[in-house]
């Protein structure tokens, strides 16, 4: 072996057997129909200036580096590489083989021409390396590229002996006019286009996949994975079985996976588009996502459309035990078309449409509601827990209830309220308030339960703490019933709309079949419409028509409100005063109190007055009839008088 040093040398992976050069030569199958020469004293030379590394102190020969080295060290002086000038017999022509980890040096001459297309080839743990050049001078063994137009078809028609071919892009390309990547640069028979960890490999081992990034379709199995595309590190991650997916970004589409299923269309045609996008997806297809972390939790869903950062993004939180993302939410929701960020966040519904920021982003239960608008029924939901539970304080007298605890070298402990528990293994959610605690005051944080004994249980916090406290804590969360309420087919359309409840109070979990459009238009209640705010005048050019045929009347008697009934009422002129941060409106209206109304009704069959969340509400359309009812008694006793005269 030669021990020559050199100023150059060549990274190879740490633990990789150097072999010695040139290495053994036998049975080298390989279809290249133009002149093959091989030149493995050229080896160390070329490769210096593909990737000059000056070589660490105290390694001076082969002999230091022959297992497990690190450096592989040119053995020959420049002016011995650059004096040869002709190409050992032995290892011209087909029939050679080079064994696993050997490295060695292809070119192929284009017939009746000087060109010279060179290919340098090492195999590092198992694992094919490649670079190339082209050269006009055919004896010229310098100025190894590590880019440049490479044409296959025609100068290489297969390798069938090569796993896999690498172009590795050691130096970035710099200045250059253009750079491309097509299909026609590469053909494969069978397999996969992958960019990965700044190589361009063609691997036969798939159908149709494109991939570039660290780690993505890592877990794949063939023929069962095809026509997918995944961009990103560990994009697709866990896929053994699936087609028609493509996912860009970080993790995205990290669990999808269809090999629990053969038959049938599972794990197929999702596209998502940002980091953790359909991260936990499973087995759901033809689902579109956009924004990071939307539809992250959503497992087995259908034909959802999702848009917008954290757009039915459901909760996922690193487990404190080893760091692991974990999906406390799993979603099974389909039918669901989202546009904007955090909408439909915690929704557990199927068909509901939000467009505009927050639009239904706290909505769990509910299916079939309509919101678009920015905040448009943002807090439909409110009192539900993510989980669909009721959100209820732990205290029987609705007020926060006081929870003593210590922390001690990293454990926080605290005693439960009587009555309640959980089991090790399961997350609890709570807000610290201390001077020093090792989490941000009020922020909402998630431990993992280390120990249970009766109504003291320990869990473990993210970050050791150094300090030893005791204080009070308050618990946010807690679930102890599952809700009844579902909302159902609920519209609010413009900015804020059905937020709130005409009262001012925040929207609760029930309300069903109601519709607010507008500015901040307040749901009334169950089965109501809202249209527009105070501020806002409607106008219609044409007459509304009410629906009142015969066959949709039962029970029909005649109007026993009139005349005495009207000369009761009370008809006021007033401006509209602000409620609920409404502006105010300075403009005169003419009306009746309805609170008035009421009380003037009681005793009757006139049932115009509505009370809603504690907003009172008349229907001047039905003092129609009461008033024709009034004109009539009126008209008969005009006609009593005339007869009278």
């Amino acid at each position: 072996m030669a021990t020559r040093s050199s100023k150059y040398g060549f990274r190879l992976p740490t633990g990789t057997d150097v072999p010695d050069l040139p290495g053994s030569m036998a049975n080298f199958s390989t279809d290249v129909e133009t002149k093959l020469e091989s030149s493995f004293t050229s080896f160390a030379a070329d490769i210096a200036t593909l990737k000059p590394k000056k070589v660490p102190s105290g390694i001076t020969s082969f002999d230091q580096i022959t297992t497990a080295g690190e450096y592989f060290v040119d053995t020959r002086t420049e002016a011995e590489a650059l004096a040869q000038s002709s190409w050992p017999a032995e290892f011209q022509g087909s029939g050679r083989t080079v064994p696993n980890r050997t490295p060695f040096a292809l070119s192929v001459k284009r017939p009746s021409t000087d060109f010279v297309f060179q290919m340098l080839r090492v195999y590092w743990n198992n694992v094919p390396r490649v670079w190339f050049r082209q050269t006009s001078t055919y004896n010229n063994l310098t100025n190894w590229s590590p880019w440049g137009s490479v044409a296959f078809k025609g100068d290489i028609p297969s390798v069938p002996s090569m796993e896999a071919i690498a172009i590795a892009l050691e130096t970035p390309i710099k200045n250059a006019a253009s750079a491309a990547v097509a299909d026609a640069a590469i053909e494969a028979a069978s397999g996969d286009v992958r960019v990965l960890d700044r190589r361009y490999r063609v691997e036969d081992d798939g159908t149709n996949n494109t991939v570039f990034g660290k780690d993505a379709l890592r877990l794949r199995t063939f023929p069962d994975v095809r026509n997918n595309g995944a961009f990103g590190q560990r994009a697709l991650y866990n896929m053994k079985r699936g087609r028609y997916n493509d996912m860009l970004g970080l993790h995205a589409g990290y669990y999808l996976d269809g090999s629990d299923y053969p038959e049938g269309n599972y794990a197929t045609r999702n596209t998502g588009v940002g980091s953790n996008t359909q991260r936990f997806n499973k087995t759901g297809s033809f689902n579109v996502s956009m924004g990071r972390n939307a539809m992250q939790c959503n497992v087995t869903g259908v034909r959802n459309t999702f848009i917008g950062a954290a757009s039915a993004a459901g909760i996922a939180h690193m487990r404190l035990s080893d760091g692991e993302i974990v999906n406390q939410l799993p979603l099974t929701v389909s039918n669901n078309a989202a546009l904007g960020q955090a909408t439909l966040q915690y929704s557990m519904g199927d068909a509901n449409v939000a467009v505009g920021s927050d639009s239904l982003k706290v909505m769990t239960l509910g299916e079939g509601n309509v919101a678009i608008g920015y905040e448009a029924m943002a807090n439909l939901g409110i009192n539900e827990h993510y989980n669909g539970r009721k959100k209820v304080d732990v205290s029987t007298n609705a007020a926060w209830q006081n929870l003593a605890f210590t922390i001690t070298n990293g454990v926080l402990t605290f005693t439960a309220p009587v009555g309640h528990s959980l089991a090790t293994g399961f997350m609890l959610q709570v807000q610290v308030k201390t001077s020093s605690a090792p989490v941000k005051s009020n922020e909402t944080q998630f431990w993992y339960v280390t120990g249970v004994s009766g109504n003291t249980i320990t869990v473990k916090t993210d970050e050791p703490s150094t300090y030893n406290l005791t204080g009070t804590m308050q618990v946010v969360d807690y679930a102890t019933n599952t809700a009844s309420d579902n909302p159902v087919g609920n519209i609010g359309i413009g900015r804020s709309a059905g937020k709130f409840m005409a009262d001012g109070t925040t929207i609760a979990n029930y309300v069903t079949n109601a519709i607010a459009i507008g500015d901040g238009a307040t749901f009334v209640g169950n089965n109501t419409v809202a249209l527009g705010n105070s501020s806002q005048t409607v106008h219609v050019y044409s007459a509304v028509q009410t629906r009142s045929d015969e066959r949709d009347k039962k029970d029909i008697e005649p109007l026993d409100v009139g005349l005495d009934f009207v000369k009761t009422l009370r008809p006021v002129s007033y401006r509209l005063a602000p409620r609920y941060g409404d502006a105010a409106d300075e403009r005169l209206h003419a009306g009746l109190i309805a609170q008035e109304v009421k009380a003037t009704a009681e005793g009757t069959t006139f049932e115009g007055v509505a009370e809603n969340n504690d907003t009172f509400s008349l229907a001047y359309t039905e003092l129609v009839p009461v008033l024709i009812r009034a004109v009539q008694e009126l008209a008969s006793e005009v006609a009593e008088l005339r007869k009278a005269e």
